[in-house]
């Protein structure tokens, strides 16, 4: 008979047991719902648990547990079936040790328990469950084999939430009751923000250097509080309004990163060369492990040459942004120094990125390159007009509102962006297309186009073919 310590609480109709156990016992003693169902019956209204995700374990929390030495987690919590667990009260107050208890109605709440044969399975944290059990060798995923658990795991430690309710409860009562328990633990926690996770994240490698580059960079240095930052927006919508004086989000900020890095010399083959256990593998597993430091500072050197270079090829940067917003800017007026500029909008960044990505992956030197290398690759992207009122981004990305005004188009943006990127890959020459593709290209690109003023159509395609053509 196994004996844990305990101690006993109530909340609601529920009474709980805080229990420390070992990994062992843990996944020896608690099963999942699914294993406890008599006869096979999974039907709806008896499901309690949401299905296992066998990706979110094989890519994510069994290397948590077998590669980390700072693993923790958050207790299990844990269902009863069959009746309550025994539990057997320690006196506390009675040693002079504690005297300080007594008059506290303590001597109830301190104990051990014991399982008495009913049926425990996790209610919430099944993952969780499920990732101890398959390093210590008690489930099995078809076709995984999973690392090796750290010496000693076993007898490692969590705590476990176990819930009872009392023994007259009728069945369907008890499964109507546990599902909405269930139901409420997952609804009402609330997961961090994409931008919280970016700020405070020790283990994403793309996260990390994201926060020292606006910590050190000249062009995003910022000394002061990482939510206050005068160059990176750090809270609310990564769209940016006409009037946000912020160069771009941090979302955003970290999307580019990610996708300056994650280039042809790297996608897919993600690996740490200071640690000899690295394997080659996609970023987004790689990011839950935090690489060494000297791979860290490598990633960083290599980001900061791409920006420098950026930076240089496109000046335009260096404005202050809240001047580079303004679709109702007038080309005609003298005193007018506002722009509507593509790149000072979270759209029109990110797709640029990509772009800038693929032009490096094509003429930068494979191995050693610096700041000039990266200027003289994006030179194609010089010669493209960034203003909205310009082809060919008028009328495709910017566009006329019923009231006559100007905004960005809403209507089919990611696709229309994924449109321009290509167009704008073709343009700099990064896409050769024959004459039924050319036609083909300007037949997508005026079919996007939102109300067009007849006389622009042509003038704007002859544009963007001389484009293309300086490119050649």
């Amino acid at each position: 008979m196994n004996v844990y310590p305990a101690i006993k609480g109530r909340m609601g109709e529920w009474e709980y047991y805080l229990v420390k156990m070992t990994m062992k016992h843990v996944a020896d003693e608690i099963v999942f719902a699914q294993d406890i169902e008599e006869d096979g019956d999974k039907t709806l209204s008896q499901a309690i648990q949401r299905k296992l995700n066998d990706s979110r374990l094989k890519n994510g929390l069994v290397d948590f547990l077998a590669k980390r030495d700072d693993r923790f987690f958050a207790s299990l919590v844990v269902a009863a079936r069959g009746g309550n667990p025994r539990f057997y009260t320690v006196t506390l107050s009675d040693d002079e040790r504690f005297e300080i208890l007594v008059g506290q109605n303590m001597d109830d709440h301190f104990g051990v328990l014991t399982f008495t044969g009913q049926e425990y399975y996790a209610l919430d944290g099944q993952h969780r469950l499920k990732a101890i059990k398959l390093l210590l060798g008690k489930e099995q995923i078809p076709r995984y084999e999973p690392p090796p658990a750290p010496a000693g795991f076993d007898k490692e430690e969590i705590s476990v939430l176990l819930l009872t309710l009392p023994d007259d409860v009728p069945e369907t009562e008890f499964l109507e009751k546990h599902r909405r328990l269930f139901a409420s633990l997952n609804r009402h926690a609330k997961p961090t923000s994409v931008t919280d996770n970016i700020i405070i994240d020790e283990d994403d490698a793309i996260a990390i250097i994201t926060r020292r580059l606006i910590h050190e960079h000249p062009f995003f240095r910022w000394v002061g509080n990482e939510r206050d930052s005068p160059r990176i927006k750090t809270d609310g919508s990564k769209n940016l309004t006409q009037t946000e004086t912020h160069f771009c989000h941090l979302i955003s900020l970290y999307d580019i990163n990610w996708i300056l890095l994650d280039n042809r010399n790297r996608s897919g083959n993600w690996r740490d060369p200071q640690d000899p256990d690295s394997k080659s593998q996609p970023i987004k597993q790689f990011i839950n492990f935090r690489p060494s430091e000297e791979f860290l500072d490598q990633l960083y050197q290599e980001l900061t040459i791409y920006w420098d270079g950026i930076l240089q090829a496109f000046p335009d940067l260096y404005n202050e942004p809240y001047k580079m917003r303004n679709h109702s800017v007038d080309p005609s007026d003298p005193d007018d120094d506002t722009r509507d500029h593509l790149l000072f909008w979270t759209i029109g960044l990110e797709m640029f990125a990509r772009v800038v990505s693929e032009l490096l992956d094509e003429y930068l030197p494979s191995s050693e390159f610096n700041k000039d290398d990266v200027v003289e690759a994006l030179e194609s992207l010089t010669n493209i007009p960034w203003d909205l009122q310009e082809a060919p981004w008028k009328y495709l990305v910017l566009i006329q509102s019923l009231r006559g005004g100007w905004i960005m188009r809403s209507e089919e943006r990611s696709a229309t962006m994924t449109f321009c990127r290509h167009l704008l890959a073709w343009i700099v020459g990064l896409d050769s297309l024959d004459e039924d593709g050319r036609r083909e290209l300007k037949i997508e690109w005026r079919s996007r186009l939102v109300n067009p003023d007849p006389s622009y159509i042509e003038e704007a395609w002859e544009t963007i073919e001389n484009l293309r053509q300086a490119n050649l």
